[in-house]
């Protein structure tokens, strides 16, 4: 596996477990340097902002459709979505964040910042008895979205311009690049391929890698991997970022799955 990128400073997500003296409950924070605004969120999903010692009142309730476009009259909102409820406060001019979740079961806890505005989503699931550990929580507070693109895929190394979606029979190597941008360290990882709907092997991992660069893998099969449509999908925080097809032809039907693996690299690669 070679990682090839640049690096640019990260913000980063200091996760913290607190305990109240007067109740066993724990509650996970998201806490920068400077602590302004708080929300809270107890577990039966009541929403509480405030700022500066003051509980604020939501100046509208809207739609969980709006997207980060939305226009309005201030200068920085926050949009709070609790299980698709969305509230929307006027920031006043305050810009950094704390937020505390009573544990529980959640599906996603997510925070971005776009523009001067702030969007906070929590969802979650009543359909499990499995709470996630607090500590794997993760919270996304970059200002820009993560992304991916300029996917390619070479017999040999790829150059620029030898990069093809169709290979012949039998190859038991094919080279696959992709630029990404605002990772964040940490993030929830997926990365996997597919044959022909079928799985060979998922990659489960935190990542740990830069947040912006290129990064080349190989898939790799001794024997000759498997005729048909390969599918690569990646996910970081339960999102799709990446999802490309690349066809082997002919009628070679080697089939060896290699599983999921506990790391973000490895054994293909």
């Amino acid at each position: 596996m070679k990682m090839i990128g640049y690096s640019i400073p990260r913000l980063f997500c200091i996760i913290i477990i607190i305990f109240s003296a007067c109740s066993p409950k724990a509650a996970i924070g998201y806490q920068p340097p400077v602590l302004p605004i708080k929300i809270s969120i107890d577990t039966n999903g009541i929403v509480e902002v405030t700022w500066e010692g003051s509980v604020q009142t939501a100046i509208g309730t809207f739609s969980i459709d709006i997207g980060s476009d939305f226009d309005t009259n201030y200068e920085s909102v926050l949009f709070v979505n609790v299980d698709n409820k969305m509230k929307l406060y006027d920031l006043n001019g305050h810009d950094n964040i704390i937020i505390t979740l009573e544990s529980g079961n959640y599906k996603q806890v997510d925070l971005r910042k776009v523009g001067n505005n702030w969007f906070f989503t929590v969802s979650r699931d009543f359909n499990t008895d499995t709470k996630i550990n607090p500590t794997s929580l993760s919270i996304l507070n970059t200002g820009l979205l993560p992304k991916m693109g300029n996917f390619s895929a070479c017999q040999e190394s790829c150059n620029g311009s030898n990069s093809s979606r169709i290979f012949s029979q039998g190859i038991t190597k094919i080279n696959i690049e992709w630029d990404y941008e605002n990772i964040p360290y940490g993030a929830e990882y997926i990365r996997k391929w597919t044959m022909n709907g079928k799985e060979w092997i998922r990659y489960n991992c935190k990542w740990m890698g830069k947040e912006n660069g290129r990064d080349l893998v190989q898939l790799t099969e001794p024997k000759g991997l498997h005729s048909g449509t390969w599918e690569i999908s990646i996910e970081v925080n339960r999102k799709v970022l990446l999802h490309e097809q690349i066809v082997v032809s002919g009628n070679w039907d080697y089939w060896d799955p290699a599983g999921t693996l506990d790391r973000c690299y490895g054994l293909t690669d």
